[in-house]
């Protein structure tokens, strides 16, 4: 899937294909938070849209432009329990899946970008997300839909040939349940034939979940952000003038709230996030993630926990003076990987996703940075797709070892075993995207055997090992002067 967008913060004008893992690397301002959040704001948009159920927002009459007789003969067929045959080649459905994509972001950029960065001042009035829908070398396999009211959309892609049908089940005339409409009909059609079109669709199957860079800050001070307060003034916030409550009987004037706090959308549902951990007394043992969870734990020497709705870290060490540490009291790095673990704590928050990580090496100490490299690498191999924003070397560096890892050579099982590595760790090149955000837009960097080459970190690095060298050639030569 590749995204491009415009006019998007310091972004002028950018392109980005999500990978397996995909690492937006550059300096502070450069635009990689707005990406990440624009992306995550997309996906959850689209999600949104899906769970609609009946999506208003598409054409009339999309699926019916590719028959040759009118929409109203083909509601007319399937309304009598006849199929419809429709001429219509792959190249075709991967067309039509492309448009309904280009739906989706032209609908997001006019529509939901003010309300994700939670901006009133048209500051996205030019921004545009344009997503590309990847077209499927997979053959459209039969796909059937059953409705509530026990009726059956099926469709059926053959040679060059789609075949539809509304199976009718047995139900009394006069049941209001049943489809009998022609615009309800045609309605249920388009949506159901997107969803054909999206069967093996990253957008169909992933769901999506952001960790911004503020995310000790949030499991600390969760309780002091209400949601159902929050919720109420980002809709004032979005009001340039006034607001009319539920029974159009209050108006309330926007400028009374204008000095709350403002959080873009994945702030605000990170916030939910962590209010939604239950309390829990068991051992991690009992929840799924299990091979991420003792890797966090690996990391910090320790575990968490949630006793009546307070956060607390255990450290693995039985002697500490605290065998039960508030996370208040507990480090920053302690903080800092909270969210992540009670997200790998839910048997349901693992696979199938697309997690954003917004600058996972914060608080983090080299060494940590280097294990959270191996962690993403696990969560990648276990079918978790991975976008992280980073300022990190190291992290970027212990990637390219992974990817390494990945070639045959001689003596490698030695390597392994010396920097305790492991296979699950391995990462193919063809499977990373790489950019760097620089001069408001997006550099790729072709990640190859070796690793990605990344030109911002190399740069930096270079300048102050030659200011170092530098550095310390004149105070020898000063000492050489002195002693002469």
């Amino acid at each position: 899937m590749k995204f491009t967008f415009k006019n998007l913060g310091p972004i002028n004008n950018a392109s980005l294909e999500l990978g397996d893992l995909t690492i937006i690397a550059g300096l502070n301002n450069t635009g990689k938070s707005y990406i990440a959040y624009a992306i995550y704001g997309f996906l959850q948009d689209f999600a949104e849209r899906k769970r609609q159920g009946l999506p208003n927002w598409l054409n009339d009459g999309y699926l019916s432009a590719r028959a040759s007789a009118s929409g109203n003969n083909i509601i007319e067929l399937l309304l009598d329990g006849l199929p419809v045959f429709i001429p219509t080649t792959t190249d075709d459905l991967n067309s039509d899946k492309i448009n309904l994509v280009k739906q989706f972001s032209s609908a997001f950029s006019h529509l939901k970008l003010d309300d994700l960065f939670n901006d009133n001042t048209d500051s996205f009035e030019d921004t545009t997300v344009d997503v590309l829908a990847h077209t499927e070398h997979l053959p459209y396999k039969s796909r059937s839909f059953s409705l509530r009211s026990g009726q059956t959309f099926s469709f059926t892609h053959g040679t060059n040939m789609l075949r539809i049908v509304l199976e009718q089940r047995e139900i009394i005339d006069n049941d209001a349940s049943k489809l009998n409409d022609y615009t309800l009909v045609r309605t249920w059609l388009n949506y159901m034939y997107l969803q054909f079109l999206l069967q093996h669709d990253f957008l169909r199957a992933f769901e999506v979940r952001c960790f911004t860079s503020v995310r000790p800050a949030i499991s600390l001070f969760y309780k002091e952000l209400e949601s159902s307060r929050r919720a109420t003034i980002r809709q004032f916030q979005q009001d340039d003038e006034t607001m009319v409550d539920s029974q159009g009987k209050v108006w309330i004037p926007a400028e009374r709230i204008s000095k709350t706090s403002r959080y873009v959308l994945p702030i605000n549902d990170e916030i939910d996030f962590v209010k939604s951990v239950p309390d829990d007394d068991h051992s991690p043992k009992d929840h799924g993630g299990l091979k991420e969870l003792r890797q966090i734990e690996k990391m910090l020497k320790g575990h968490y926990e949630k006793h009546k709705d307070e956060f607390y870290f255990i450290p693995s060490n039985k002697e500490m003076r605290r065998p039960r540490i508030p996370l208040h009291l507990a480090s920053s790095s302690v903080a800092e990987l909270s969210n992540l673990y009670f997200h790998f704590r839910n048997p349901n928050g693992r696979y199938d996703q697309l997690l954003i990580i917004d600058e996972p090496e914060s608080h983090l100490d080299t060494a940590n940075q280097i294990q959270l490299a191996r962690l993403l690498a696990r969560l990648v191999n276990s079918g978790v797709k991975v976008l992280i924003t980073t300022h990190s070397d190291y992290i970027v560096k212990e990637i390219n070892n992974l990817i390494m890892l990945s070639n045959d050579f001689d003596n490698k099982d030695q390597v392994v075993k010396e920097f305790d590595y492991h296979e699950n760790y391995f990462l193919h090149p063809k499977r990373v995207k790489a950019y760097t955000a620089e001069n408001g837009t997006l550099t790729p960097c072709m990640p190859d055997e070796f690793g990605v080459k990344m030109d911002v970190f190399d740069e930096t690095i270079n300048s102050i090992n030659r200011a170092s060298t530098k550095i310390a050639t004149r105070i020898f030569m000063s000492q050489e002067e002195n002693e002469g």
